[in-house]
Protein backbone atom coordinates (compact mmCIF):
# COMPACT_ATOMS: atom_id res chain seq x y z
CA UNK A 1 0.00 0.00 0.00
CA UNK A 2 1.40 3.38 -1.02
CA UNK A 3 1.69 6.07 1.70
CA UNK A 4 -1.23 8.47 1.97
CA UNK A 5 -0.30 12.07 1.21
CA UNK A 6 -3.07 14.47 2.29
CA UNK A 7 -4.08 17.55 0.37
CA UNK A 8 -5.18 20.82 1.95
CA UNK A 9 -3.79 22.94 4.74
CA UNK A 10 -1.19 21.94 7.32
CA UNK A 11 -2.71 20.99 10.67
CA UNK A 12 -0.03 21.27 13.35
CA UNK A 13 -1.40 22.94 16.52
CA UNK A 14 1.13 23.66 19.24
CA UNK A 15 1.16 24.78 22.86
CA UNK A 16 3.76 25.55 25.51
CA UNK A 17 3.50 25.50 29.31
CA UNK A 18 5.82 25.62 32.32
CA UNK A 19 5.22 22.69 34.67
CA UNK A 20 5.98 23.70 38.28
CA UNK A 21 8.48 21.80 40.39
CA UNK A 22 6.73 18.67 41.71
CA UNK A 23 3.52 19.99 40.19
CA UNK A 24 1.21 19.73 37.19
CA UNK A 25 0.11 21.89 34.26
CA UNK A 26 -2.27 21.32 31.36
CA UNK A 27 -2.78 22.32 27.73
CA UNK A 28 -5.72 21.78 25.40
CA UNK A 29 -5.42 20.76 21.74
CA UNK A 30 -8.41 21.55 19.55
CA UNK A 31 -9.25 21.72 15.87
CA UNK A 32 -9.13 24.99 13.95
CA UNK A 33 -12.77 24.72 12.86
CA UNK A 34 -14.58 22.78 15.60
CA UNK A 35 -14.77 19.62 13.53
CA UNK A 36 -13.01 16.31 14.16
CA UNK A 37 -9.25 15.96 13.79
CA UNK A 38 -6.65 13.22 13.86
CA UNK A 39 -3.44 12.94 15.88
CA UNK A 40 -0.60 11.29 13.96
CA UNK A 41 2.29 12.30 16.23
CA UNK A 42 2.73 14.02 19.60
CA UNK A 43 6.07 15.82 19.52
CA UNK A 44 7.26 16.97 22.95
CA UNK A 45 10.17 19.22 23.79
CA UNK A 46 11.63 19.90 27.24
CA UNK A 47 15.10 20.37 28.77
CA UNK A 48 14.48 17.19 30.82
CA UNK A 49 12.01 14.88 29.09
CA UNK A 50 12.61 12.20 31.71
CA UNK A 51 11.29 14.38 34.54
CA UNK A 52 7.83 14.84 33.03
CA UNK A 53 4.97 12.38 32.48
CA UNK A 54 1.76 13.02 30.56
CA UNK A 55 -1.90 12.08 30.79
CA UNK A 56 -4.10 12.45 27.70
CA UNK A 57 -7.90 12.61 27.81
CA UNK A 58 -10.27 13.02 24.87
CA UNK A 59 -13.62 14.72 25.39
CA UNK A 60 -13.17 14.86 29.15
CA UNK A 61 -13.53 11.09 29.63
CA UNK A 62 -11.67 8.88 27.11
CA UNK A 63 -8.23 8.13 28.51
CA UNK A 64 -5.63 7.54 25.77
CA UNK A 65 -2.42 7.55 27.85
CA UNK A 66 -1.40 8.14 31.47
CA UNK A 67 1.80 8.34 33.49
CA UNK A 68 4.16 7.90 30.54
CA UNK A 69 7.48 9.76 30.49
CA UNK A 70 7.90 12.20 27.62
CA UNK A 71 11.18 10.55 26.62
CA UNK A 72 9.21 7.44 25.57
CA UNK A 73 7.40 9.50 22.91
CA UNK A 74 10.62 10.61 21.22
CA UNK A 75 11.60 7.23 19.70
CA UNK A 76 7.95 6.43 18.91
CA UNK A 77 7.52 9.54 16.78
CA UNK A 78 11.00 10.58 15.69
CA UNK A 79 10.98 8.60 12.44
CA UNK A 80 7.33 7.83 11.74
CA UNK A 81 3.72 8.51 12.70
CA UNK A 82 1.04 6.17 14.01
CA UNK A 83 -0.27 3.87 11.31
CA UNK A 84 -3.82 4.81 12.34
CA UNK A 85 -4.40 8.31 13.76
CA UNK A 86 -6.11 8.91 17.08
CA UNK A 87 -9.41 10.55 16.13
CA UNK A 88 -10.78 13.43 18.22
CA UNK A 89 -14.52 13.66 17.41
CA UNK A 90 -16.29 16.85 16.36
CA UNK A 91 -16.84 19.19 19.29
CA UNK A 92 -14.27 17.46 21.50
CA UNK A 93 -10.72 18.38 22.50
CA UNK A 94 -7.56 16.62 23.63
CA UNK A 95 -6.46 17.62 27.12
CA UNK A 96 -2.84 16.91 28.07
CA UNK A 97 -1.82 17.13 31.73
CA UNK A 98 1.89 17.12 32.56
CA UNK A 99 3.37 16.05 35.90
CA UNK A 100 6.88 17.13 36.89
CA UNK A 101 8.81 14.81 39.24
CA UNK A 102 11.81 17.15 39.61
CA UNK A 103 12.47 19.96 42.07
CA UNK A 104 12.78 22.63 39.33
CA UNK A 105 10.18 23.98 36.89
CA UNK A 106 10.26 22.40 33.43
CA UNK A 107 9.03 24.20 30.29
CA UNK A 108 7.25 21.76 27.98
CA UNK A 109 6.27 22.30 24.37
CA UNK A 110 3.93 20.07 22.37
CA UNK A 111 3.52 20.08 18.61
CA UNK A 112 0.79 17.91 17.08
CA UNK A 113 1.28 16.43 13.63
CA UNK A 114 -2.34 15.97 12.65
CA UNK A 115 -5.08 15.66 10.06
CA UNK A 116 -8.07 17.94 9.60
CA UNK A 117 -11.55 16.44 9.32
CA UNK A 118 -11.34 16.74 5.51
CA UNK A 119 -8.00 14.91 5.49
CA UNK A 120 -9.40 12.21 7.78
CA UNK A 121 -12.29 11.66 5.36
CA UNK A 122 -9.81 11.43 2.48
CA UNK A 123 -7.71 8.92 4.44
CA UNK A 124 -10.78 6.76 5.14
CA UNK A 125 -11.72 6.78 1.45
CA UNK A 126 -8.16 5.92 0.45
CA UNK A 127 -7.93 3.03 2.89
CA UNK A 128 -11.31 1.69 1.70
CA UNK A 129 -10.07 1.80 -1.90
CA UNK A 130 -7.07 -0.28 -0.83
CA UNK A 131 -9.29 -2.77 1.02
CA UNK A 132 -7.86 -1.78 4.41
CA UNK A 133 -10.53 -0.01 6.52
CA UNK A 134 -9.24 2.78 8.76
CA UNK A 135 -9.23 1.63 12.37
CA UNK A 136 -8.74 3.59 15.57
CA UNK A 137 -5.16 4.31 16.53
CA UNK A 138 -3.96 4.29 20.09
CA UNK A 139 -1.52 3.22 22.78
CA UNK A 140 -0.86 0.59 25.37
CA UNK A 141 0.88 1.93 28.44
CA UNK A 142 1.95 1.20 31.99
CA UNK A 143 4.42 2.28 34.67
CA UNK A 144 6.17 0.82 37.69
CA UNK A 145 8.80 1.65 40.31
CA UNK A 146 12.00 -0.41 40.11
CA UNK A 147 14.27 -0.45 43.15
CA UNK A 148 17.99 0.20 42.97
CA UNK A 149 19.82 -2.82 41.51
CA UNK A 150 16.53 -4.75 41.27
CA UNK A 151 16.33 -7.52 38.70
CA UNK A 152 13.30 -8.49 36.59
CA UNK A 153 10.65 -6.32 38.21
CA UNK A 154 7.38 -7.29 36.55
CA UNK A 155 5.09 -4.82 34.77
CA UNK A 156 1.80 -6.20 33.41
CA UNK A 157 0.05 -4.10 30.78
CA UNK A 158 -3.61 -4.98 30.05
CA UNK A 159 -5.25 -4.53 26.64
CA UNK A 160 -7.81 -2.10 28.17
CA UNK A 161 -10.25 -2.03 25.21
CA UNK A 162 -10.34 -5.39 23.42
CA UNK A 163 -7.54 -7.11 21.55
CA UNK A 164 -4.75 -5.33 19.73
CA UNK A 165 -1.79 -5.91 17.48
CA UNK A 166 1.45 -4.82 19.14
CA UNK A 167 3.25 -2.66 16.58
CA UNK A 168 6.08 -0.92 18.47
CA UNK A 169 7.09 -0.30 22.09
CA UNK A 170 9.51 1.97 23.92
CA UNK A 171 10.54 2.85 27.46
CA UNK A 172 10.89 6.07 29.40
CA UNK A 173 12.33 6.41 32.90
CA UNK A 174 13.68 8.73 35.53
CA UNK A 175 15.74 8.18 38.64
CA UNK A 176 13.64 9.05 41.67
CA UNK A 177 16.13 11.67 42.81
CA UNK A 178 15.57 15.40 43.20
CA UNK A 179 16.49 16.13 39.57
CA UNK A 180 14.50 13.18 38.14
CA UNK A 181 17.44 12.40 35.86
CA UNK A 182 17.22 10.09 32.84
CA UNK A 183 17.34 6.41 33.87
CA UNK A 184 16.89 4.68 30.50
CA UNK A 185 20.63 4.07 30.18
CA UNK A 186 20.52 1.92 33.32
CA UNK A 187 17.68 -0.38 32.24
CA UNK A 188 17.43 -3.82 30.68
CA UNK A 189 14.01 -5.12 29.63
CA UNK A 190 12.48 -8.43 28.66
CA UNK A 191 9.13 -8.53 26.83
CA UNK A 192 6.70 -11.45 26.89
CA UNK A 193 3.10 -12.21 25.94
CA UNK A 194 0.91 -15.29 25.69
CA UNK A 195 3.37 -17.29 27.76
CA UNK A 196 6.35 -16.78 25.49
CA UNK A 197 9.29 -14.42 25.30
CA UNK A 198 9.03 -11.87 22.50
CA UNK A 199 12.31 -10.18 23.41
CA UNK A 200 14.41 -11.92 26.05
CA UNK A 201 16.70 -9.01 26.93
CA UNK A 202 17.22 -5.56 25.42
CA UNK A 203 18.19 -2.04 26.41
CA UNK A 204 15.89 0.90 25.57
CA UNK A 205 18.40 1.89 22.86
CA UNK A 206 18.09 -1.56 21.28
CA UNK A 207 14.29 -1.32 21.33
CA UNK A 208 14.57 2.02 19.56
CA UNK A 209 16.90 0.55 16.93
CA UNK A 210 14.51 -2.37 16.38
CA UNK A 211 11.23 -0.46 16.20
CA UNK A 212 12.04 3.22 15.72
CA UNK A 213 11.32 3.20 11.99
CA UNK A 214 9.25 0.04 11.45
CA UNK A 215 6.71 -2.21 13.13
CA UNK A 216 7.51 -5.63 14.58
CA UNK A 217 7.76 -8.36 11.94
CA UNK A 218 5.86 -10.63 12.11
CA UNK A 219 3.10 -8.73 13.95
CA UNK A 220 2.16 -9.80 17.47
CA UNK A 221 -1.60 -10.16 17.96
CA UNK A 222 -2.88 -9.97 21.55
CA UNK A 223 -6.39 -10.99 22.57
CA UNK A 224 -8.69 -9.03 24.85
CA UNK A 225 -7.74 -11.19 27.84
CA UNK A 226 -4.01 -11.24 27.10
CA UNK A 227 -1.44 -9.23 29.03
CA UNK A 228 1.76 -7.71 27.73
CA UNK A 229 4.44 -8.28 30.37
CA UNK A 230 7.78 -6.55 30.86
CA UNK A 231 10.59 -7.69 33.15
CA UNK A 232 12.72 -4.70 34.11
CA UNK A 233 16.22 -4.68 35.57
CA UNK A 234 17.65 -1.48 37.08
CA UNK A 235 21.45 -1.50 36.92
CA UNK A 236 21.89 1.71 38.90
CA UNK A 237 22.17 2.30 42.62
CA UNK A 238 19.20 4.69 42.50
CA UNK A 239 15.51 3.70 42.33
CA UNK A 240 13.78 4.44 39.02
CA UNK A 241 10.27 5.09 37.77
CA UNK A 242 9.81 3.30 34.44
CA UNK A 243 7.02 3.65 31.88
CA UNK A 244 6.09 1.74 28.73
CA UNK A 245 4.52 3.28 25.64
CA UNK A 246 3.40 1.02 22.80
CA UNK A 247 1.60 1.63 19.52
CA UNK A 248 -1.47 -0.61 19.39
CA UNK A 249 -3.38 -1.45 16.22
CA UNK A 250 -7.01 -2.19 17.02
Amino acid sequence: MQPFIPAGELFAPSERVVVPANGTASVTIRSFDGYSFGVNRLLFDAPNLSAVTVKGVVGGERLIVEGVHLDAFRPLFQHRALRNPIVIPTGQVLDLTFSNASNVPVPVGVLVDGFTSVQLDALRAYRESEGVPLREGGFLWGSVDVAANQERKRLDVPMRTGGATLARLFLGANHTDAEATDATGDLIAGVSAQGRDLIRTATPAQLEALMGSRELVPPVRLGAMDTLTLFLTNLSGTPARVSLLAEALR
